[in-house]
């Protein structure tokens, strides 16, 4: 739906979530048929490491995939966890999944969530809030990291 103009904002046509059990069932759909011809240009294996209520809850609805880059991905999760709280309490989000690479990649991190009202409305509360840049934005300043937001609708 919007990939915004910023430097190194990663710039996919399609994102496809995958999820499996264990890392066994990841390896059978790694190696299965179809994700051999979908030769994917960008692949990132995660676990879920920390969550707020059902990012699942239905398809019919807008999603952010929050690509974070920081100099100390423990650092990053803990950032998260700090700024979770602003965005239920200020932007009226109910949920989000944190995926962590589980190997070398890119980023430290990916938000993952469902937004409850439509992008506009979730862009809207964010940024015209007057604590945004002094709370949310200094706060990743400081901790060396850059929010790399991609928004997406299910296909």
């Amino acid at each position: 739906m919007l990939i915004p103009p910023l430097k190194g904002i990663p710039r996919f046509d399609v994102i496809l979530l995958l999820r499996a059990t264990t890392p066994e069932v990841l390896a059978q759909l790694r190696s299965s048929r179809p994700w051999q011809q979908a030769n994917a240009g960008f692949v990132m294996t995660a676990r879920n490491t920390r969550r707020i209520g059902d990012t699942e809850r239905t398809r019919s609805a807008s999603f952010l995939f929050n690509h974070f880059t920081a100099d100390d991905p423990a650092a990053a999760v803990r950032v998260w966890e700090e700024l979770a709280g602003w965005y239920t309490a200020k932007a009226g989000v109910d949920n989000s999944t944190l995926l962590q690479p589980t190997s070398q990649a890119p980023y430290a991190l990916v938000n993952y969530v469902r937004l409850p009202h439509g992008p506009t409305r979730f862009l809207l509360a964010q940024l015209s809030r007057p604590s945004f840049h002094p709370h949310v934005r200094r706060r990743l300043r400081d901790h060396g990291m850059v929010a790399l937001p991609i928004l997406c609708q299910p296909a």
